[in-house]
């Protein structure tokens, strides 16, 4: 049964998708805004993208296909917010699917009753999460956009609005690192120790360096590894 169920849906859902790509008498002008239309963050940050639906009456429907660059966005969640509902009052049917490789996000909304709503105030249609995995710019663009009256008779003109993300790389802080002791002295024959230690730092996979000295003043005895990487032998690690 619930096998049958989402066949029907997805079948009412792609004819409603048809319906709104088909060609129509225009009836008015609906403003589809994605929003904000432009903000910078850096990368491995989340950022929420919201599609506004404005300026516009008697919509039942509406499906548009949403496009990003996978090479610096890629969707964390996509959901359906209020637009269609009249608030909270009118169920809602809503599903999409995702292009990952070209980039592109396919949402179909529509009332589950051919009511109609009026929209004269933004308000949102689809909530996308996004995280940012490499710098660079991504604009998102809608695109095969429809908004459908009910009983699919009229088929409205949308003005379309984009935005843009830029993704900036993180520029990561100097971490000291220093002797400690950083001075010793001692007398001869003996011998002595020096560790090599750094200052607070996070998320530290490697570390590598060298160490200079004058043979003709001191012999290297002994290397040994610390623990900072291994945080209390909890995690193997590899010393050369």
């Amino acid at each position: 049964m619930k096998i049958k169920f989402k066949k029907k849906f997805a079948i009412l859902l792609t004819s409603v998708v048809c319906l709104l790509l088909t060609s129509f008498s225009a009836f008015a002008d609906g403003l589809v805004k994605v929003v904000p239309a432009d903000t910078t963050i850096s990368t491995s940050k989340q950022i929420t993208i919201k599609i506004n639906i404005s300026n516009i009456n008697n919509l039942y429907a509406f499906a548009a296909d949403i496009n990003y660059v996978p090479g610096v966005l890629k969707p964390v969640s996509v959901t359906k917010g209020t637009a269609l509902s009249m608030n909270g009052t009118v169920n809602t049917f809503f599903q999409y699917s995702i292009n990952k490789k070209d980039g592109k996000i396919i949402i179909g909304l529509t009332q589950e009753a051919n009511i109609g709503t009026n929209i004269t105030h933004p308000e949102t249609a689809v909530i996308i999460k996004f995280e940012s995995i490499n710098s660079g710019y991504c604009p998102i663009t809608l695109s095969n956009v429809g908004l459908l009256a009910p009983n699919a008779k009229t088929k409205y003109a949308a003005t379309l609005s984009k935005g843009t993300v830029t993704v900036k790389a993180v520029n990561a802080k100097p971490v000291n690192v220093f002797f400690s002791p950083s001075n010793h002295g001692t007398i001869i024959p003996a011998t002595f120790n020096v560790a090599i230690k750094t200052g607070p730092v996070r998320n530290l996979y490697g570390f590598a360096t060298e160490i200079n000295y004058n043979p003709n003043i001191i012999e290297l005895l002994e290397v040994k590894e610390g623990n900072f990487l291994s945080q209390g032998d909890s995690i193997p690690t590899i010393f050369m």
